[in-house]
């Protein structure tokens, strides 16, 4: 079954240094793009237009608040969950604490690997695809159960119309028997009724 292809973008929240090594490795993946700027500011402003599908962010660059606020913009945007992945780490205290509200499914340590973080990235897309076709195929098979199911209550119904019309012919068929019987005349004589012809005396 064809599926549709889908081109995932990442926008990356870091230093220019890591910023533009990061989209290097990305831009090199098939059905992947890449966008890198230096804070949350431009970050907010870049999500409009490019509508990514996946966050990075180097550790420690972005507070958590303005972490969180792009992550809301960015759902906002894409109508679905937005995930991130944390390059540079370990994490600090305070972000460790808010690690599940921020959907942060991926802390990749320092110093920075672009191929780490490409392998993050494909993990994400992988498991992505893999639900999307599994939804295809449920849909798939529920329109070929449905088409069955209609297919069979189309012959159910047109079985049913042929008895019933077959039923009803019977029945009109002995109706019309019934009053041919009484319509027809009396095969014995009236006694009551005169002779149309002379009897053998000739009176």
């Amino acid at each position: 079954m064809a599926t549709e292809s889908i081109t995932r973008g990442v926008l990356v929240v870091a230093s220019e240094e890591i910023g533009a090594a990061a989209t290097r490795q990305i831009e090199g993946q098939p059905g992947l793009r890449a966008k890198a700027v230096t804070g949350p500011r431009p970050a907010l402003g870049a999500i409009g237009t490019f509508g990514p599908h996946i966050l990075v962010f180097e550790a420690g660059r972005v507070p958590v608040p303005a972490m969180q606020a792009v992550k809301n913009m960015a759902e906002l945007a894409a109508s679905r969950p937005v995930p991130l992945i944390i390059v540079a780490g370990p994490l600090d205290a305070a972000m460790e604490a808010q690690r599940e509200n921020l959907g942060i499914v991926e802390v990749l340590d320092s110093p920075f690997q672009g191929a780490a973080l490409v392998e993050a990235v494909k993990q994400l897309v992988e498991k992505w695809e893999s639900a999307r076709k599994e939804s295809q195929l449920r849909k798939q098979k529920q329109m070929q159960i449905q088409e069955r199911l209609r297919s069979a209550s189309n012959k159910y119904m047109a079985m049913t119309e042929e008895a019933a019309r077959l039923k009803l012919g019977i029945g009109n068929e002995e109706v019309q028997d019934f009053a041919s019987d009484d319509a027809a005349p009396s095969s014995e004589d009236d006694p009551n009724k005169p002779p149309t012809e002379p009897t053998w005396d000739g009176s």
